[in-house]
């Protein structure tokens, strides 16, 4: 998140709190193997998503991984 947000309204950032609580669960259940850096943008005049990430060969175990988020947001958001 670009911004700081010291005390979670969840009123009014209900996106922030939520993010924030979902991250500090995964956290709490895969300890050492939890690593995620999320960065969302948004545009009141635009549609679609980018996304940016490792760049694994086709042969990699982590391949497949590094690809289920972005296709995920492409299918749920089409």
């Amino acid at each position: 998140m670009n911004r700081s947000f010291h005390e979670e309204d969840e009123v009014t950032f209900p996106e922030v709190v939520a993010l924030k609580l979902l991250g500090k669960k995964l956290k709490d259940e895969h300890k050492e193997n939890f690593l995620c850096f999320l960065d969302f943008h948004g545009h009141s005049s635009q549609k679609n998503i980018f996304s940016y990430g490792p760049n694994y060969d086709e042969r990699h175990k982590k391949f497949l991984h590094s690809r289920f988020l972005p296709k995920a947001l492409s299918v749920l958001t089409d």
